[in-house]
């Protein structure tokens, strides 16, 4: 939201103890380049975002560049997790054509 838009900037970074470690979701929540300055710098030791302002992260990104950044957006796609994805959703359609349903929110 405009609201959390930048949170994680270089001034709240700062004001973290040096070598902390920051995560947040959704990408425009923080500053890419603040981040990355910080993670060169030290002052953070390690960062994690569910997801970034440009998806997937460009190959230019300043984060790419720094190796204090474990880059793991493609964690999810392993050969297992991709067939552990699909064993949930068929099986999500399956309950759901029985008249069951699973993981269902609003009921």
């Amino acid at each position: 939201t405009p609201r959390t838009r930048g949170l994680v900037n270089a001034e709240a970074l700062a004001k973290m103890k040096p070598g902390h470690s920051a995560q947040h979701g959704p990408g425009r929540a923080g500053d890419e380049e603040a981040v990355a300055a910080a993670l060169r710098s030290g002052q953070l030791g390690f960062y994690g975002a569910d997801a970034f302002v440009t998806e997937p992260l460009p190959q230019e990104s300043p984060l790419r560049q720094n190796p204090s950044y474990p880059h793991t957006a493609i964690a999810w796609t392993t050969r297992e997790a991709l067939q552990n994805l699909m064993d949930i959703t068929t099986r999500n359609l399956r309950t759901w054509l029985e008249g069951n349903g699973e993981h269902i929110v609003n009921r």
